[in-house]
């Protein structure tokens, strides 16, 4: 059985696949700051970065929408060498692992990630404020 590093060069992805690894890098770090609360941020503050990581995930996912319009079916002929082109051009666009869409789809369930992670940080902000403000209250 080929491995996904075979299969995403077989379908012309190998360089959209390490992209999309980083991105989740990027957001499990993001993550791990929130939960071990290291980052602080202001409600207003992290809604309006939020709603950036959506739109761009909104991008992305009309471009997934609208993927048939990039394969051109029946364009290399009906012979044997014809369907084999179809094939592998259909396939860099619609392998379920290593295809564009899979990848773009892998991206923005990550995109929509780091928008829910940044509304956290907001969250656990607000709640170690309204902590600390009850134990000041208390020793005052």
């Amino acid at each position: 059985m080929p491995s996904a590093r075979d299969t995403q060069s077989d379908t012309g992805m190998r360089g959209l696949a390490p992209q999309a690894d980083e991105l989740r890098g990027q957001q499990r770090g993001l993550r791990a700051a929130v939960d071990s609360g290291r980052m602080v941020l202001d409600e207003d503050a992290a809604e309006r970065l939020a709603k950036v990581w959506e739109d761009k995930a909104d991008e992305l996912s009309s471009k997934v929408i609208n993927v048939d319009q990039y394969i051109a079916r029946g364009a290399y002929g009906d012979c044997r060498i014809g369907r084999a082109m179809d094939t592998k051009m259909a396939d860099k666009i619609e392998h379920p692992e290593a295809g564009a869409v899979a990848l773009m789809v892998k991206m923005e369930k990550i995109m929509r990630q780091t928008a829910t992670t940044i509304r956290d940080a907001a969250r656990t902000t607000r709640a170690t404020d309204e902590d600390n403000a009850r134990d000041l209250e208390r020793n005052l």
